[in-house]
């Protein structure tokens, strides 16, 4: 375990007697009075937390000369300030993007101890999720993450289709997670212990998938040499997945569709026939009623496959989900690679909850694992994921005037509540609000608020003296 090691930066008299009281509770202290020491101090002591005293002089030029400092020391920082300082933009914006949290001056040693323990706490557990990021979990409802009223409805209907034994039909755009969805509902059916067998339509070769899915004798072509088990037969006792099942060949689909009616298949080559148990879930990007009025898709194998059908909207109809799912890339993704703990800067996130995201969730996480590798601090910014530094162009295309009012009021309460920890007198106030309009705008952009404020509960929170 990581010493309680905190560097504490730009010291100051009252900072010395407070030293003192931190050591007598087992704080190890290193002090340094000149910020662009900062970095070298942090590679010499290796401290888990910082404490940086930011006085008003500081707080006038911190834009460029703080933010670089910060960058550069890849630990988490607690920031001291004067009450009267905390109504300055300038200094809300350096709070939100790179402090874990803020204490308020005078000193108060046993209220900021709680405030490092916080921080020392989530530098070890970060530390456990780099030791355990290599383990591997089963598929459940924790991968499947979002709070849209969309994605909440579908994981309900997930529920409901898993325990039976009747075709799927998964549709989306690409990108939207339709093998996970189908994932899911093999994890949460009665089949969940037989196999999981996924087979990829439209990258196989025509002329091999007849093969493919229904197998083979020994000598009915040429090199065949053995007999093989198809796709469908080792899906037995399981779940078989049709992905991109729109692609099929046509001359395919009428050998599909008797397996799906009689529950039989024929190796390429054999005499006789055999029973096989499998439920079938199919996925496709393609619109299927169309194609089936294009002749290019059998109308009475659509209905055999689409006994139910789940939809997953596009993640641009989602934008509830966007953070989430953003932070939750960022986090797998630093811990499989062993990186220092990073986070959005608060432009980036406005970026990603403009941008269209034409390739859904995949698209996302890529741009996630660029932005994390590209940037160079502790923040990571629009340009490091490839968006544009402000999202205006191309959210006026195709939003609406009240839509764009909307997602900015969104914006300003999260904002809000992420700067004053939940705080909601200190959220409704630096809104310009009352508490009962904070609660009623909470409730209109279905914004959880908690399940008790914090400045309801046994006292005040850590960051407000």
């Amino acid at each position: 375990m990581k010493p309680r090691r905190v560097l504490i930066a730009n010291p100051c008299v009252e900072t010395q007697r407070l030293a003192i009281v931190l050591q007598k509770h087992g704080w190890e202290v290193i002090s340094e009075t000149r910020l662009d020491r900062l970095a070298q101090a942090c590679k010499l002591h290796k401290p888990t937390v910082g404490l940086f005293r930011l006085d008003d002089v500081q707080i006038s030029r911190l834009d460029n000369q703080v933010r670089s400092l910060l960058a550069a020391t890849r630990i988490d920082w607690i920031a001291a300030v004067s009450r009267r300082c905390l109504d300055q933009p300038a200094l809300q914006a350096l709070l939100y993007d790179w402090f874990y949290d803020f204490h308020t001056l005078p000193y108060d040693p046993e209220r900021l101890m709680v405030t490092l323990g916080r921080a020392y706490g989530r530098a070890q557990l970060f530390a456990g999720r780099q030791e355990d990021s290599q383990i591997t979990q089963p598929v459940d409802f924790c991968d499947f993450v979002g709070q849209s009223s969309s994605l909440l409805k579908l994981k309900e209907d997930i529920r409901k289709v898993a325990t039976t034994d009747v075709s799927v039909l998964v549709t989306g755009e690409s990108g939207t997670g339709k093998e996970m969805v189908t994932r899911l509902l093999h994890a949460l059916s009665p089949r969940r212990e037989g196999p999981f067998v996924p087979v990829n339509c439209a990258a196989i070769p025509a002329t091999l998938i007849q093969s493919e899915l229904f197998g083979y004798e020994k000598g009915a072509f040429t090199g065949a040499n053995q007999r093989k088990i198809g796709r469908i037969e080792a899906a037995d006792n399981g779940t078989l997945f049709l992905d991109e099942i729109g692609d099929l060949a046509r001359d395919l689909q009428a050998n599909l569709l008797r397996f799906l009616q009689e529950g039989t298949i024929e190796r390429v080559g054999a005499a006789t026939s055999k029973a096989v148990n499998v439920r079938v879930v199919s996925a496709t990007h393609v619109d299927l009623p169309a194609s089936i009025r294009e002749g290019n898709f059998r109308e009475d194998l659509y209905y055999r496959l689409n006994v139910c059908h789940l939809h997953i909207p596009p993640l641009r109809e989602r934008k509830d989900d966007i953070v989430l799912l953003a932070e939750r890339f960022l986090a797998e993704f630093i811990a499989r690679e062993r990186l220092p703990a990073k986070r959005f800067a608060s432009e980036t996130i406005a970026s990603m909850l403009a941008h269209r995201w034409p390739g859904n969730v995949r698209e996302l996480q890529n741009r996630v694992s660029q932005g994390a590798v590209m940037s160079s601090g502790r923040l990571v910014q629009p340009a490091d994921m490839g968006l544009a530094s402000s999202g205006l162009e191309e959210s006026v295309v195709w939003q609406t005037l009240d839509e764009i009012r909307g997602d900015a009021e969104r914006e300003a309460l999260q904002r809000a509540l992420v700067l004053s920890r939940h705080n909601h007198s200190q959220a409704a106030t630096q809104l310009g609000i009352s508490r009962a309009t904070l609660y009623r705008l909470l409730e209109k952009h279905n914004l959880s608020s908690g399940e008790t404020p914090s400045d309801l509960k046994d006292g005040p929170p850590s960051t407000i003296s």
